[in-house]
C-alpha cells in the first residue's frame, strides 16, 4: 500500500511539473535538452520565490492578506521553548508562576507576556501599547483597523473579541465590553482552547 501511494505521489509530481510550463527546446541532443530544462526551471523557481518574498513585505495590499500565516508573533512561534524566547528577546523583566496551574510560567516583557506550560509556549499576549505587532516579519498596527487591513475580515467573533485563524494558529483581539477598545492580542494554538 505504501509503495502504491509513493508511486502515485511521484507520478503526480512529474505530471504536475510537466504541466507547469512548456519548456522550449532548441536542441535535439537529450543532454542539451536536460541542461536547458534545468536552467529554465531554476529561473522559474527563483522568480516565483522572489514574488513570494516581495509579496510579504506590505500587509496592506489585498493580495497579501493571506500571506500572513501566523507563523510567529513578535518573533515567537507556538513551538518555542523558554530558552528560545530568551535567545530571541533577552531575559524577561519578571517571571511569575501560576499557583493554580502547575508547570505554568509567565515571562513578562515590556509590551508582551509569554505563558509557557511545561516549557513550551502556551500563548503570547501582546499589549496594544506596543503600537504595532510583528506578524511573520511584517509590522501590523495594533488596532482593529490595522488587523483588518492585514488579514481581511475576521474568521470568528466572540462576545469579547474577534479572531483570525491560519491552520492551527490563532490571533485573537480582545476588547473591553463597555469601551470597545482593544485590550490585548493573544496568539495561541487552536488545541489550547
Amino acid at each position: 500500500m505504501k509503495n502504491i501511494m509513493l508511486i502515485g505521489c511521484i507520478v503526480g509530481s512529474l505530471i504536475g511539473f510537466a504541466n507547469v510550463r512548456e519548456l522550449p527546446m532548441a536542441s535535439i541532443d537529450p543532454q542539451a535538452q536536460a541542461n536547458q530544462a534545468n536552467k529554465e526551471s531554476v529561473v522559474t523557481l527563483t522568480a516565483a520565490a522572489n514574488k513570494v518574498t516581495t509579496a510579504s513585505m506590505s500587509p496592506a495590499a489585498p493580495t497579501e492578506k493571506q500571506q500572513l500565516q501566523l507563523g510567529s508573533v513578535e518573533g515567537i512561534t507556538l513551538y518555542d521553548s523558554q530558552q528560545d524566547a530568551i535567545t530571541k528577546l533577552g531575559q524577561p523583566l519578571e517571571i511569575t508562576t501560576d499557583p493554580y496551574n502547575a508547570g505554568s510560567e509567565t515571562y513578562h516583557y515590556e509590551h508582551m507576556n509569554i505563558v509557557f506550560t511545561e516549557g513550551v509556549v502556551n500563548f503570547v499576549e501582546v499589549l496594544p501599547s506596543i503600537g504595532s505587532v510583528l506578524v511573520d516579519g511584517v509590522r501590523v498596527p495594533a488596532s482593529f483597523e490595522g488587523m483588518k487591513d492585514a488579514f481581511g475580515e475576521s474568521d470568528f467573533e466572540t462576545e469579547d473579541g474577534i479572531g483570525y485563524q491560519r491552520g492551527e494558529a490563532v490571533l485573537k483581539l480582545f476588547f473591553g465590553e463597555s469601551s470597545g477598545q482593544l485590550n490585548a492580542i493573544h496568539y495561541f494554538h487552536i488545541a489550547s482552547v
